[in-house]
């Protein structure tokens, strides 16, 4: 019986440092690549580091989603859900819409390949914030 509480417990404190360590790389990311688009002149390393926040998001995200979505409260569940509905939305608008209305549309184009990624990506440090922050209380 001591093993499998100690193998629980040493489950439970891996994940624990895991959320953590995700959270904190996960905002890191997210501030350098608002602060890119706030202070230099040329977007265009804004935009690459959004590239690699989206791919770093996406990916935990599934990491999170496959091996410890059992772990999570339903609250940090439905979180989760919330941003994938999100990422679809958004990949099936920019698909679409790429090829037909941003060559006229300016306004469009900002809004689908910048705003409202980036939207996304503010609510996902939310999400993984809560999914840090519940873990934290319950298993204290």
């Amino acid at each position: 019986m001591d093993s499998l509480s100690s193998t629980g417990f040493t489950s439970n404190f891996r994940f624990t440092i895991m959320i953590r360590i995700i959270h904190i790389v996960n905002s890191f990311a997210f501030v350098i690549t608002l602060t890119l688009y706030c202070i230099v002149k040329n977007y265009m390393n804004a935009m690459y580091a959004q590239l690699l926040l989206g791919v770093l998001q996406v990916t935990v995200a599934i990491v999170i989603s496959l091996f410890y979505r059992k772990k999570l409260i339903p609250k940090t569940k439905k979180l989760l859900t919330i941003y994938w509905k999100n990422v679809i939305i958004c990949l099936s608008l920019l698909h679409i819409f790429s090829y037909y209305v941003f060559l006229e549309l300016q306004f469009l184009y900002i809004t689908f390949f910048f705003i409202y990624p980036m939207t996304i990506a503010c609510y996902f440090v939310y999400v993984t914030h809560c999914i840090n922050k519940n873990y934290k209380k319950i298993h204290s």
